[in-house]
């Protein structure tokens, strides 16, 4: 049985500090099929060049320049690129994430047939 997609959508502003680190946890998942869209939202920084990086090194990667402001905005531009069955929204500085994370919540949905999951956090 095939695992269906899941679409990560990561709002992208001046985040030159974490972007990689986040997105190499996301794509280092052990659940393979997901597509990570960095939505790259008018950053002063070097943010979309290290998000154009990612995308070369991967092809899940999908890189989409906001023509909005804010964060709500650049999730509905991610929410209408996303082509997964299921969305996951992180923060671009979400740099701690579990590499069985998405596999949980994949298997979660599947076993109870949720419609949401919620992940919990780690303070560091």
């Amino acid at each position: 049985m095939s695992q269906p997609k899941v679409s990560v959508i990561i709002p992208v502003h001046n985040g030159s500090r974490y972007i990689q680190k986040t997105a190499k946890g996301i794509l280092a998942q052990d659940y393979e099929n997901i597509e990570l869209i960095l939505v790259e939202n008018f950053s002063s920084d070097k943010s979309l060049e290290l998000c154009e990086q990612l995308k070369q090194a991967d092809k899940r990667v999908i890189v989409v320049q906001s023509t909005e402001r804010g964060t709500s905005l650049a999730r509905k531009k991610g929410v209408e690129t996303a082509t997964g069955k299921y969305i996951i929204f992180s923060d671009q500085d979400d740099e701690y994430i579990s590499k069985s994370s998405i596999s949980k919540m994949q298997k979660a949905i599947s076993d109870d047939n949720a419609q949401i999951t919620q992940f919990n956090y780690y303070k560091y």
